[in-house]
């Protein structure tokens, strides 16, 4: 796994700035990925239980060729600095003009605006329409936001992409220890998308000693994964109220998906200015091409 790859899934950097008087929160990302930091920050920052996941650039238009010293060469997508307009926050203790490393999640007790399509999607919009790789939208599963890419660059085309993880599986291991199935699942995805997905999530104690249980077949390879998710989130060492949150990336250099997970702990409740019909499970972004999550027979397979 490239090292890039690695840092990109195990934490973000950027740069952000805000005053409390501000009409909206802004985020300045100046680096490969913007989605995925933007994700990450707004976890941090308020809380909210975001995922994501990417898909491969097109070489001859959005990717980057570094030259190392030792003669080796290295791929990253293409990017372009975007500053994020976050809609205001009944909250902004934490906006300042320092650094996002400064800050933290939200306190107990303070309200946020509610996640749902009013907060994501403009963020959506603006990055959809800033020149940066692909085309993304939003996947809203109860208190989950799951920003997914749905369109690529392919010879300078842009074409619609199936999520990796929008993949129907049969789900055919119900139950076992939660690595076993986990792997299962990842198994399954790649028979059906002939793809490679690589593990970063090394083993712990509550996958391999834990089991866990799948409920139902033929069912979006995301919502198998929350299930498993959810059930090794909730062993003893972790707080009932922490949740896990993925990355899915794709690594151009090893021509495979690397698969990251963290937990988040849940945010006092989103208590203001949910707007009305906002949240349905697995809606996807305003003006984004619907992705069925309904179980149907596995899709036409693409990379």
């Amino acid at each position: 796994m490239s090292h890039k790859v690695l840092e990109g899934l195990l934490a973000a950097t950027l740069v952000a700035s805000a005053t409390p008087s501000a009409p909206a929160d802004d985020i300045r990302v100046a680096e490969p990925r913007p989605m995925m930091t933007l994700s990450d920050e707004l976890t941090r920052r308020y809380g909210y239980l975001l995922t994501y996941e990417d898909a491969p650039a097109d070489p001859t238009r959005e990717a980057v060729v570094e030259s190392r010293a030792n003669g080796r060469q290295f791929i990253h997508p293409a990017w372009r600095a975007i500053i994020f307009h976050v809609e205001a926050q009944a909250q902004n203790a934490n906006s300042s003009s320092a650094s996002t490393e400064t800050k933290s999640t939200p306190a107990p007790g303070k309200a946020v605006v509610q996640l749902g399509p009013n907060v994501i999607d403009p963020l959506i919009r603006q990055y959809n329409s800033s020149g940066n790789p692909g085309r993304f939208s939003a996947l809203y599963d109860g208190d989950y936001a799951h920003i997914v890419q749905d369109g690529r660059m392919v010879d300078g085309k842009l074409i619609d992409f199936e999520p990796i993880l929008s993949t129907i599986v049969p789900a055919s291991l119900q139950e076992g220890t939660c690595w076993d199935l986990v792997k299962n699942l990842f198994d399954e995805v790649q028979q059906y998308r002939k793809v490679t997905i690589v593990n970063a999530f090394p083993p712990v104690n509550a996958w391999d000693a834990r089991t866990c249980s799948i409920r139902g077949h033929d069912l979006p390879a995301r919502q198998v994964l929350k299930q498993l998710l959810d059930q090794i989130a909730v062993r003893p060492r972790i707080s009932p109220n922490d949740r896990f949150l993925w990355t899915l990336v794709y690594d151009p250099n090893e021509n495979a998906y690397f698969f990251g997970a963290r937990t988040a702990p849940r945010a006092a409740e989103p208590a203001i200015e949910a707007q009305k019909g906002q949240a349905q499970a697995q809606t996807p972004a305003t003006g984004s091409k619907a992705l069925k999550q309904a179980a149907t027979p596995p899709p036409a397979k693409k990379n």
